[in-house]
């Protein structure tokens, strides 16, 4: 069994009456070593503590700890105290006898540790820094909230060092000679400690604490606690996971069936991106807004769209740490989840979306090659008109165990305007086209980042597909809009243009076969209601956007109607699946016309399938065998499983099987804001389409 040795450092007291004492850094080091040594927790072989030592004394005890690790030893450093940094950026760690006048001859700079760690013959090495970074500029500059840099301070040129910090930026900043600002203890190693000792770390349940799981619990800790400290976690080239210590409490599981435990992938967010994460806190009065004298004149009026940002495309890996997109990258493999219409406005209407997020939440947590990486959103996440006190409602809440990044194009009503000083589109901005991932102000207690789009347009780039998202503005009927023809509206070609250039770029890749590409949008541009269904404008429109740019998405995904509806479009030799999934929680419901079988023809369509059911997409992309494929299936939370898939071979562009997963999954798991699946009574995957009336309007 390979041996574990920690070094443990602490700095409360400071000679330089310019760095003031601190409160923790002796507590914490010491209870950080206990937990380390326990043998039912860390198990180390070896725990080395020093607090209040002198430069010289660490110096030594530094180079010493690395220099005599043999090469399948784990170690893990660890220092508390200030963080400093000089005119010309470099970062130190102040010590007992640290000059601020003299940082390179008497405080420890990250170089040498970097360096000794590189030096070390250890292969594992987690590096745990609870600095109270101090400021950027030793003197007369102030520097607060300058980041001190901390991934390119302790780049490492093998792999399998992980960096777990308290913060990247300064907590207080120097003016002269004296520090401004109040020094608050930190609390990230008290965590960092609790989520050891108490197993609580142990999210998965498997008896053990990665890195990954102590990072995660730690971070949410913090930001619930309201602290301003935002830690971070940085891997170097990490392969697998890294286990830091064992959970004292493990939990019984009951054992699996399967002889073979699922291949795990560690989703991380990037730069401290948070993901996951009670109750509906307000019904949502919006609905009068309805009656409001600005809506009724404007509701026919399409709404200005706010340019994106260049490029306005963004890679998942400006997301999701690399470590865990390398898996998928070795796997060839990548799903994803995909729906529209979760928004709720009301305390009953959450419980409908509470079941498709818990059947989500549950895939992510299942684990294995087919798990999802993210969550594209197709719109309407708020209703009736999109406000920021909703948010928590009808998104946050909802999704809070959801353990990965969630995109999204808007839907009308997330760019529905009531009143002219409430600006189109700004709440949608708000959440997910922010300048730099923070926490969410609209999240409550939950620890969710906002998403920083580019705007609500754009291309997501992941492994193996591109989605470009397109915003269809806030018409309520079934006709979206990405330009306008009407020089007086205030829509002209911009989004249009964007659409071919986004085509052109991703050709070579979609011709190569290196990746699928998929158009989501919300209002759908073609709707099956019967053989004499004509598709809507916005078809015209990406219909002539992909004749000029030479290539044709392989699906397209929509919303905004509340049901689940499959065709097939053929373009000469091309077969290109047409979804709707309007069905993630505020309601389903059939739409006008008479009763059709299925599956049956309208213009270039074939309506291959229907179901009034609550659910989701799954869409995986694998490149894994010769003929690569991209499946879409539609999950139904009631019945606990696919109730239809399609598998489009994307060497061909043809339809390759249709088939629904007959037999049942595993139950799904209870999730912590899960309520009973109501039996709804609602028409589920019918082989034909019913008319109930009229729709209800302020639901589309």
């Amino acid at each position: 069994m390979p041996n574990k040795y920690a070094l443990i450092i602490g700095n409360a007291n400071y000679e330089d009456e310019r760095l003031p004492s601190l409160r923790t850094p002796g507590t914490d080091a010491r209870d950080l070593a206990d937990v380390l040594r326990a043998k039912t927790i860390g198990g180390f072989t070896k725990v080395e503590t020093l607090i209040d030592k002198p430069e010289k004394t660490l110096r030594l005890a530094i180079a010493r700890f690395c220099s005599e690790r043999a090469l399948n030893d784990s170690i893990l450093l660890y220092f508390s105290g200030h963080g400093v940094k000089d005119s010309h950026g470099r970062l130190y760690f102040a010590v007992k006898d640290t000059d601020r006048d003299f940082l390179s001859a008497t405080a420890i700079t990250a170089a040498f540790v970097t360096e000794q760690l590189n030096n070390c013959n250890s292969r594992t090495q987690i590096l745990l820094l609870d600095c109270c970074y101090s400021g950027a500029f030793a003197r007369a500059k102030s520097a607060e909230g300058g980041s001190v840099g901390t991934a390119a301070n302790f780049q490492v040129p093998g792999y399998g060092r992980v960096t777990l910090t308290a913060s990247d930026a300064t907590e207080y900043a120097w003016e002269g000679d004296q520090g401004i600002g109040e020094v608050k203890p930190s609390i990230f190693t008290r965590y960092l400690v609790e989520g050891m000792e108490t197993g609580e770390a142990d999210v998965r349940g498997q008896g053990e604490i990665s890195t990954d799981d102590l990072y995660q619990y730690a971070n949410r800790q913090v930001l619930r606690s309201g602290s301003k400290q935002r830690p971070m976690r940085f891997a170097d080239d990490q392969q697998g996971e890294i286990i830091i210590a064992k959970n004292p409490r493990p939990v019984a599981v009951e054992v699996q069936a399967e002889s073979h435990k699922p291949v795990q992938i560690q989703l991380i967010g990037k730069n401290g991106r948070c993901f996951a994460g009670t109750s509906f806190r307000v019904d949502n009065t919006s609905q009068t807004y309805y009656q409001s004298p600005y809506f009724l004149e404007n509701r026919g009026r399409l709404q200005p769209i706010p340019p994106p940002r260049n490029p306005p495309h963004m890679d998942l890996s400006n997301v999701l740490e690399k470590s865990g997109l390398k898996a998928i990258e070795a796997a060839r493999t990548i799903t994803f989840h995909v729906v529209g219409d979760t928004g709720a406005a009301r305390e009953k209407g959450s419980q409908n979306v509470d079941v498709v997020a818990n059947m989500m939440a549950a895939d992510v947590r299942a684990g294995g090659l087919r798990a999802p990486a993210f969550f594209f959103h197709l719109g309407d996440l708020i209703f009736f008109f999109a406000e920021n006190k909703y948010y928590y409602d009808q998104f946050y809440a909802p999704f809070q165990d959801y353990d990965r990044p969630i995109f999204a194009v808007p839907g009308n009503h997330d760019g529905m305007v009531y009143d002219p000083a409430t600006p189109t589109l700004s709440s949608f901005l708000r959440n997910f086209c922010a300048p730099r991932a923070i926490r969410a102000a609209d999240a409550g207690e939950h620890t969710r980042s906002v998403m920083t789009q580019p705007g609500p347009y754009f291309t997501l780039d992941a492994p193996f597909v591109s989605i470009i998202g397109l915003y269809s503005n806030v018409v309520e009927g079934t006709g979206g809009v990405i330009r306008s023809r009407d020089r007086k509206a205030p829509v002209g070609d911009a989004q249009f243009k964007f659409l071919v250039a986004e085509l052109k770029r991703l050709k070579p890749a979609r011709e190569a076969g290196k990746r699928a590409v998929i158009v989501g949008v919300h209002h759908p541009p073609f709707l099956g209601r019967g053989p004499k269904s004509e598709p809507r404008p916005l078809s015209a429109d990406i219909d002539q956007a992909c004749k000029k740019a030479g290539l044709w998405p392989d699906a397209v995904l929509s919303s905004h109607w509340h049901l689940y509806q499959r065709c097939t479009r053929t373009v000469g030799k091309r077969q290109i699946p047409y979804i709707i999934a309007g069905t993630g929680g505020y309601g389903v419901k059939p739409v006008q016309g008479g009763s059709f079988a299925l599956p049956y023809k309208a213009h270039d369509f074939t309506v291959e399938n229907m179901a009034v059911e609550l659910g989701y997409l799954t869409v995986t992309v694998d490149m894994s065998i010769a003929s690569t494929q991209l499946i879409i299936a539609f999950n139904s939370p009631r019945l606990g499983h696919a109730i239809d898939k399609v598998t489009i071979d994307l060497l061909t562009s043809t339809v390759k099987s249709i088939q629904p997963d007959s037999p049942p999954a595993p139950k799904t798991p209870k999730a912590a804001r899960s309520s009973p699946v109501p039996r709804l009574g609602l028409e589920s995957a019918s082989r034909t389409m019913r008319s109930n009336g009229p729709s209800r309007r302020p639901g589309a």
